[in-house]
C-alpha cells in the first residue's frame, strides 16, 4: 500500500514487520518529495530527543512557500502499554494537542507517526481515537513463501549468482527478518565482488554464520574512535563468536564508507537526516557515526578504508584467512594515525 492509496494526510504505522514499515515510510517520503525537496521538507522527530509538541507544531505550521512537508515521528511507544519512564514521557497537554490536530491536520503536511511494537495500548482514550477515525496501518510478519519471494526477487535486483540452494541456507539463517537479508545479500554482494561464478552453500555458510551489523558496530566504533586495545579486544571476541575476518572486514569497509561519506556531507552544512537523504542510509546510523568520529581526522578515516580494502584483497586472494592478518592491519593504522 502506498501513499496514493492513503487519502487521510495523518497515518500511524506499527507492527512486528521494521523492514515492511521502513520501507512503506521511504516509499511514502519519496511519493511526497524529490530529493532537494527532502533537504526542508523532511522532519524526523525521535521522541527519545525531541517532544511530541515539536513534533505537532512543525506539522501544524503552514509553509510559507507553499511546499509540501513530511513529518516523521518515530519511537512513539507513548500509544502502547509500555512502562518505561522514558518512553512515556509525552504529557497529558501534548497527548490532548495530537488529538486535536488529527481531527483537523494541515493538509500541507503528511504526518507519520511510527511505532516499533507488535501492539497498541487500545485502553488510551488517543489510541481509540486513532482506531476510530481508521488511521492506523499495520505490518505483519510475511509468512514463508512471502520472505522466500523477497529473497530471490533481492538477489536478483543486485544481480548476484547465488546457487537455489545457498539462498535457502540464507533464509534459514535469517528467519522472516527481511532487514537480515537484505543486509546478508549486501555481505554477499561484497563478497562476489562482480563475479560470475557461482557462491556455493559452502561459502553462504561461511558469511552468513556471524553475528551481524550491531556487534561489528561496535568494534567500528572503536576504531573510528582511536580505540586501538578496545578494537583488538573486540577482534578477538568476535573471533570467538565464530565471526570470520572476511566478512567482518566487509561491515567495517561498509560502515566506513558511510562515514567518510556522511563527513564530507556534514562539512558543506547538510544535517543527519539530510545525509541520510542524499546517500540512502539510515540516519540514526549517520548520528552514530558522526557522534563517535574526530571530523579533523577525515584523511585518517580515509586511509583506514584503503587499509581495509587492501586487507579485503589479500584475504580473498592469498586465502589468508586468520585474526592476526585483521589485528595487523588495526596496528598499522594506529602507528600510522
Amino acid at each position: 500500500m502506498s501513499k496514493t492509496t492513503w487519502q487521510y494526510p495523518v497515518v500511524v504505522v506499527y507492527g512486528e514487520d521494521e523492514y515492511s514499515i521502513a520501507k512503506w515510510i521511504q516509499d511514502v517520503i519519496s511519493e511526497q518529495l524529490s530529493g532537494e525537496e527532502r533537504q526542508f521538507g523532511l522532519s524526523i522527530f525521535p521522541m527519545r530527543e525531541q517532544t511530541l509538541m515539536e513534533a505537532i507544531e512543525e506539522a501544524d505550521l503552514v509553509s510559507w512557500l507553499g511546499n509540501k512537508k513530511v513529518v516523521w515521528i518515530r519511537e512513539a511507544m507513548f500509544l502502547t502499554a509500555s512502562t518505561s519512564r522514558a518512553e512515556q514521557s509525552v504529557n497529558a497537554a501534548e497527548v490532548e494537542r495530537l488529538s486535536s490536530y488529527l481531527k483537523s491536520p494541515n493538509p500541507g503536511t503528511f504526518l507519520i507517526i511510527e511505532v516499533p511494537s507488535e501492539k497498541l495500548d487500545e485502553r488510551k482514550k488517543i489510541v481509540k481515537q486513532i482506531k476510530e477515525q481508521k488511521l492506523l496501518l499495520e505490518f505483519k510478519p510475511k509468512d514463508e513463501a512471502a520472505v522466500r519471494m523477497f529473497t530471490e526477487h533481492e538477489a536478483r535486483k543486485r544481480d548476484l549468482p547465488i546457487e537455489v540452494a545457498a539462498l535457502r541456507l540464507l533464509q534459514e539463517r535469517c528467519g522472516s527478518n527481511l532487514r537480515q537479508i537484505e543486509s546478508e545479500l549486501l555481505k554477499c554482494e561484497l563478497y562476489l565482488d562482480g563475479r560470475k561464478k557461482l557462491m556455493d552453500v559452502s561459502e553462504m555458510n561461511e558469511l552468513v554464520a556471524m553475528p551481524l551489523e550491531d556487534d561489528i558496530f561496535k568494534l567500528t566504533d572503536a576504531v573510528i574512535r582511536l580505540k586501538w586495545e578496545k578494537a583488538l579486544e573486540m577482534i578477538n571476541d568476535l573471533i570467538r563468536l565464530k565471526v570470520e575476518p572476511i566478512p567482518m572486514t566487509l561491515i567495517i569497509i561498509s560502515q566506513m564508507r558511510v562515514l567518510i561519506m556522511s563527513l564530507e556531507l556534514a562539512s558543506q552544512g547538510f544535517s543527519s537526516n539530510q545525509i541520510a537523504g542524499k546517500i540512502g542510509a539510515n540516519p540514526f546510523q549517520i548520528q552514530k557515526l558522526l557522534q563517535a568520529a574526530n571530523k579533523s581526522k577525515l584523511k585518517l578515516y580515509q586511509r583506514m578504508l584503503a587499509e581495509f580494502l587492501s586487507l579485503d584483497a589479500i584475504m580473498k586472494r592469498t586465502g589468508a584467512v586468520h585474526r592476526t592478518i585483521l589485528e595487523d592491519a588495526i596496528l598499522r593504522i594506529a602507528v600510522g594515525g
